[in-house]
């Protein structure tokens, strides 16, 4: 079964799921939430080895000995990692605010100009 089909038939079973509690068809909305699971069940299950055989396929590709280990381990390392602390923000003056007492500044800066505008 092919990725696309079964995710398909998961959304449809889920809709008529969906469009059967609605009205408020308990029992047949049960029914449909089975095959609803079920759907998404196989859906899992496909996608997982869907994934896995290109997995398999772009380590096959690669020998041990090669440079292609060492840039596939690099790639994998750079899509791995999560962002890890604070985001620099700009000041007024259109400069970046990388320590901390300078990213204070910046905000009282900024709140003090919005603090400031006049209205009409």
């Amino acid at each position: 079964m092919r990725v696309e089909d079964a995710v398909k038939e998961k959304w449809i079973r889920y809709k008529a799921y969906n469009a059967l509690k609605k009205v408020g068809k308990v029992v047949e909305a049960k029914e449909a939430k089975t095959a609803y699971n079920e759907a998404k069940r196989v859906a899992k299950r496909v996608v997982w080895l869907a994934k896995s055989e290109d997995e398999r396929g772009i380590f096959a590709d690669i020998s041990p000995t090669s440079d292609g280990v060492f840039r596939l381990a690099k790639q994998m390392d750079r899509t791995n990692q999560d962002v890890v602390g604070e985001k620099c923000i700009q000041n007024d003056a259109g400069q970046l605010s990388l320590s901390d007492e300078d990213k204070m500044k910046a905000w009282v800066e900024h709140y003090a100009r919005l603090l400031n505008v006049e209205f009409e």
